[in-house]
């Protein structure tokens, strides 16, 4: 059975990631060593990870991840918690500080700043005792927070848009740059401007304090450093530095004597503060650090963002970016400098969760994470977990299970678009059969993969494909009239294809003759829930099709009559259906979990959740459990018979409520699957 989720959404999210993936060059097929399971050390200590009733394992962990982008992270004053900045993609109204357990990963709090909608660039900035956050909150205005105590300060107003902020090394001040090119410096406490010091008119993109904080030096845009001294009469203009634009960093030594201009991975100029004459450049970060310059009071270790003031623990920001659903999700880890820091995986998954796959064997899952050259082997029993790297492109539709091998796209010749499709041993990583130009058409677009046979669509030629992976053979080229395709299903047994057409309309092919056995017209004007935009599948019985438009309906009709019996609500394409047609899987916005019994035509309501969202819903090979991939980059595995226990539970509890049952198509009577019509 196929993923619904890999065909006619991943061709509207991956067009752009495929441009920039083709300039991305993957180690080759790669076994790594295992490493224990993520989760087993924690959870019950750590709320987020303690298993939901129904549930049987988490796969990988919900240790620092926020639900939205992370902007900012710092150690707490007393270093016991990791404290982080985010917003939710699309929805930047307001920031979201959270107070994270360093030792443990649990979130211990969390407060919402309001943010303007014209406020322009996010900026935030902490002093190096993480007791006061700046975060800019308006066009011109500028939150002062207390870390300590969790209590807003003050509200300061600049005089116009602020482009950097930048605290004094003893927290007292706070410098706020801004687009006409001007620094001005706020006592923190009194929250007071104390001056506003001038340069050229263009926006500051850099400030840098001595280490006495006598000193301050900004630049206007990338051109002109200005150095500014203080002295009993107050800041006075000391000397202007004619820079090149391109730089990423302004330092100064610890005697302040020298300013530094990093210009990346090119080289690190020196200046001398008195005079502005330029004393030498040099070319990489070890020189610069005995050069004696330092960013910040305590040096962060490369590999590292940010460091406790006691400089025992270090921490991380994975990943940080939005998900094709319009959420978006980072993780950080935190680790003791000076140990072995093990590898990013091994806490699971560093990034959203594509697909889901039981292997044959029932005790190993395989996971996808987004936009990544890899996939994650679970193996349950033993509970542990390895990556498996490959340079295929796993991350679209071209990743249908057949078994336990994997189809999957990878660039060739073509640099912009997949031109090779290959079959991978799922455990391994390794190629097992390659494709051939002839077999495989470049630039197919949709999948579908049941019993050994893989189908694809030739956009190009306007032909499905079908091939036999385990006799490595082509079975049959079927060509597609002028109305195209939009979606493709093999059935269960893999001897009949389905083949929605741009116009909504369904036809049936018998694979092993090639034969057109059966068309269901559609009509735009008739039938406006048979436009494009549906996912579709056979039904496991193969007397029916499974139609999920994208308002979250499914609709199953019998094979021929095409007679409409049941609408299952809530799912869409994330809807999954149990290798017996039993019983199907739905899940709604809030990732509640809710089982649908086909045969007894009723909603069984389990009360349980995969906190967050989620994505994926599979079950496996023998219907016993349910996997569950969710916004908080964890799969969760649910007992299916616990699952049932717990509605009927539920209901019973609930009772006399009358029973949930599916809504009634019009004028077609509801049946139980074994006796439905057709």
């Amino acid at each position: 059975m196929k993923h619904h989720l890999s065909s006619s959404f991943s061709r509207l999210m991956g067009c752009g990631f495929l441009i920039g993936f083709a300039f991305f060059s993957a180690a080759l097929a790669a076994q790594e060593q295992w490493q224990p399971w993520p989760d087993d050390t924690f959870a019950s200590s750590c709320p987020e990870s303690v298993l939901p009733d129904g549930a049987v394992a988490r796969l990988g962990t919900r240790r620092f991840v926020a639900p939205g982008i992370v902007v900012w992270m710092a150690f707490s004053a007393d270093d016991r918690s990791l404290l982080s900045v985010d917003f939710e993609s699309g929805q930047g109204e307001a920031f979201f500080l959270r107070a994270w357990d360093a030792s443990v990963g649990s979130q211990t709090g969390v407060w919402t700043f309001p943010r303007d909608e014209d406020a322009g660039e996010i900026l935030v900035a902490a002093d190096p005792a993480s007791r006061v956050l700046a975060v800019r909150h308006g066009k011109t205005k500028v939150l002062l927070w207390d870390l300590v105590q969790h209590k807003a300060l003050k509200v300061l107003e600049t005089t116009c848009p602020p482009t950097c902020l930048k605290f004094s090394h003893d927290g007292k001040r706070l410098v706020m740059g801004t687009e006409e090119g001007t620094a001005e410096i706020w006592g923190v406490e009194k929250g007071e401007r104390q001056a506003t010091l001038e340069s050229v008119k263009e926006p500051v993109s850099g400030i840098v304090f001595s280490p006495d904080d006598r000193v301050l030096i900004f630049d206007d845009g990338g051109t002109v450093a200005t150095s500014h001294r203080l002295d009993n009469s107050g800041w006075r203009d000391a000397l202007r530095i004619s820079v090149r634009r391109g730089f990423t960093e302004l330092a100064v030594s610890a005697d302040g004597a020298h300013l530094g201009i990093d210009y990346s991975e090119e080289h690190f100029q020196i200046y001398e503060l008195e005079t502005g004459k330029h004393v030498k450049t040099i070319p990489s970060d070890a020189d610069r650090a005995r050069a004696g310059f330092v960013v910040a009071l305590r040096a962060v270790p490369e590999g590292f963002d940010c460091v406790s003031h006691d400089g025992i623990l270090g921490a991380r920001l994975l990943t940080n970016h939005a998900e094709g659903s319009g959420t978006s999700t980072s993780r950080m880890s935190v680790h003791r400098l000076g140990t072995t820091v093990p590898p990013d995986w091994s806490l699971g998954h560093s990034d959203g969760i594509w697909d889901v796959q039981f292997l044959t064997d029932r005790n190993t899952v395989v996971t996808h994470p987004m936009f990544f050259d890899h996939y994650l082997v679970w193996d349950l029993a033993n509970r542990r977990v390895r990556r498996v790297r490959t340079d295929h492109l796993m991350a679209t539709a071209a990743s249908p299970r057949v078994g336990d091998f994997v189809a999957a796209e990878r660039f060739d010749s073509d640099p912009i678009w997949p031109d090779t499709l290959d079959i991978l041993d799922y455990r391994s990583g390794k190629t097992v059969q390659v494709a051939k130009d002839d077999e495989f058409p470049r630039r197919w677009s949709t999948y579908s993969a049941n019993n050994g046979m893989l189908a694809y669509v030739n956009p190009e030629e306007r032909a499905v494909c079908c091939w036999d992976v385990q006799k490595h053979s082509l079975v049959r080229r079927i060509a597609l009239d002028a109305e195209g395709c939009w979606d493709i299903a093999l059935s269960w047994d893999g001897r009949q294809l389905a083949v929605v057409g741009d116009r909504g309309q369904i036809r049936f092919w018998d694979v092993p003759s090639g034969q057109l056995v059966l068309n269901w017209e559609g009509d735009r004007k008739k039938e406006p829930n048979s436009l494009p935009g549906f996912f579709v599948d056979f039904w496991p019985d193969g007397r029916h099709l499974a139609l999920a438009d994208y308002h979250g309906t499914w609709r199953i009709r019998t094979i021929p009559s095409g007679r409409v019996v049941a609408r299952i609500p809530g799912g869409g394409g994330h809807t999954a259906i149990a290798p017996d047609g039993r019983f199907t899987a739905i899940p709604d916005r809030e990732g509640n979990i809710r089982l649908v019994d086909v045969k007894a035509c009723k909603i069984l309501d389990c009360g349980v959740r995969h906190a967050g969202g989620m994505d994926v819903l599979v079950f496996s090979p023998d219907g016993k459990y349910l996997a569950s991939a969710g916004w908080d980059m964890t799969v969760l595995l649910w007992d299916v018979e616990r699952l049932k226990q717990m509605a009927a539970d539920r209901e019973k509890a609930r009772r006399p409520t009358s029973k949930r049952c599916l809504r009634r198509s019009r004028g077609v009577p509801l049946a139980p699957l074994g006796r439905w019509p057709g």
